[in-house]
């Protein structure tokens, strides 16, 4: 048996920056919306280190500031848990501020979304050994009670010891601890993240293994398998979409495919995944055949009274940290509602109320969808329409009503910037070019809520639609005016939600 020979360590060279009077940052090593990753220099036992800085932008709330020092905590609590090769290992955490920086080792080698980027498609029985490795790092965390939920290419190091090495633990969830939600967070990286957490549904290891299955599939192709040129594209794909099949794969293809199946309970296990990567690494074949294709679910476009024959009004968002902290071992908390009888779309606003946000506005006799009211002021003009769908039995039945909702229209959305055309027949606009506009979370309305909406081009008129939960009850409300008009259409849209939310937390109250 050969022996490892041991190497020597350079010292890297020093700058004036310490943490805890201790780790000397040397240099970044990489840097994300959140914080940077040092290279460090532990001055006590004279070796390099990774430190993790948790480092939010400076107009992040304190509440949710609150909530990312939090996480990192979990995740240093995490990697404390972990001992196995395949697992990066955890050192020391500090405080600074409040904050913890969390030290780890410093692992010589590149990121697997490095190597890809620059060497290109990996062979099929090389993407089999990672894939093994990963498995069995991932078996550990899982036998821990843990969830990685953000395996990708670029949280896989391959070191230059030949180690495989699974890194930033940053969206670890632990068996029995409670919910962290940040509102407005993406979890996860689109085209990586299981459709079941898309879906809002209970999800658990078999979600880590999906997300194993896209790592590899783009390790072996060059590209994730759901790789699209916008976020909501990716994640529609995730939910809609199957895989298409990997043309460079050879053997290996069929366990991707067992992977990759979007139901997780039909989903490889562990144990008969590692057996197919340990034959293909081998230079044998998997022993699995492909799957079927699967049952995916289509996306739904909801038809808006104010926007005739081109386009219908389709409402897209980012998938929202509530809820996807719940892996099937957590159980959710659902918030109390009063009960009631079912509320109307014309008993949420008030004609008054429509008057005050656009002048003269008369609440239309006519509606063409059950369940939605509008009001239309000729004169501005501008209109506000409001679209109650069936109320929900509980707070938490809405909040996953909304987020299936929400997610399962994403592939309709036709992204930011794709041109389209719409009609206002009540202000005379036919045939108005407009962009879709990005989705993006509101705070300060309701329990949830996001917005999306139409930009005119050929006119200055935008339709912006804000999605809302309060409690029980989910609504849609639209506000289609010009941008110089006495209510900018987004302003017009948030205020008539904020309306509605205050008139949904009425309920039950004595007048």
């Amino acid at each position: 048996m050969a022996l490892t020979p041991c190497r020597t360590v350079a010292r890297s060279k020093m700058t004036d920056r310490r943490v805890a009077d201790r780790y000397r940052l040397l240099a970044p090593l990489g840097e994300g919306g959140m914080g940077t990753v040092w290279r460090a220099r532990d001055e006590v036992l004279g070796r390099d280190v990774a430190v993790k800085q948790l480092e939010p932008p400076e107009d992040v709330p304190p509440d949710e500031h609150a909530v990312l020092r939090e996480r990192a905590w979990r995740e240093a609590r995490a990697l404390a848990m972990l001992e196995h090769p395949g697992v990066i290992t955890v050192h020391d955490v500090v405080q600074v501020d409040g904050d913890p920086w969390i030290v780890m080792e410093l692992v010589d080698g590149r990121s697997l979304a490095q190597v890809i980027e620059a060497d290109g498609p990996l062979p099929p029985r090389r993407v089999a050994e990672i894939g093994l490795r990963l498995l069995e790092a991932l078996a550990c965390v899982h036998e821990r009670g843990l969830l990685h939920r953000d395996v990708k290419p670029s949280n896989v190091l391959l070191a230059a010891d030949g180690r495989v090495v699974l890194t930033d633990f940053g969206l670890v969830v632990m068996d029995g601890d409670p919910a962290l939600t940040r509102t407005g967070a993406l979890v996860g990286s689109a085209g990586f993240i299981a459709p079941e957490r898309l879906r809002d549904e209970p999800y658990g290891p078999p979600s880590d293994l999906w997300s194993l299955g896209a790592t590899l599939y783009a390790a072996v192709e060059g590209r994730g398998p759901f790789d699209r040129d916008e976020t909501v594209a990716s994640l529609g794909a995730v939910l809609t979409e199957d895989a298409p099949r990997p043309r460079r794969s050879g053997p290996l293809g069929p366990v991707l495919g067992h992977l990759l199946v979007k139901d997780p309970a039909a989903r490889i296990g562990t144990e008969e995944a590692m057996a197919a990567l340990r034959r293909v690494a081998a230079g044998g074949r998997s022993g699995l055949s492909r799957p079927g294709p699967s049952r995916v679910r289509r996306a739904v476009r909801i038809g808006g009274p104010a926007l005739v024959g081109a386009v219908a009004l389709a409402v897209a968002a980012p998938i929202l940290v509530d809820g996807a902290d719940r892996p099937g071992g957590v159980p959710a908390t659902p918030r109390a509602a009063p009960k009631s009888a079912p509320l109307t779309a014309c008993s949420l606003l008030t004609d008054a109320e429509a008057r005050s946000l656009a002048a003269g506005a008369v609440r239309r006799p006519d509606t063409p969808l059950k369940g939605q009211c509008s009001w239309l002021a000729r004169d501005v003009p501008a209109e506000i329409v409001v679209y109650v769908p069936r109320q929900a039995e509980s707070a938490d039945a809405a909040r996953k009503r909304m987020a299936v909702r929400r997610n399962e229209m994403i592939s309709g959305f036709t992204g930011g910037g794709s041109p389209i055309t719409l009609t206002w027949e009540d202000a005379g606009v036919d045939k108005m070019k407009a962009v879709s506009t990005e989705p993006r979370v509101v705070t300060g309305v309701g329990d949830e809520a996001v917005v999306h909406g139409y930009r005119g081009t050929s006119h200055p008129i935008d339709m912006v639609t804000v999605l809302m939960r309060k409690d029980d009850v989910m609504v849609e409300v639209t506000f289609q005016a010009r941008r110089d008009g006495p209510v900018a259409p987004e302003e017009g849209a948030r205020r008539a939600a904020s309306m509605i939310a205050a008139a949904i937390a009425r309920r039950g109250r004595p007048s």
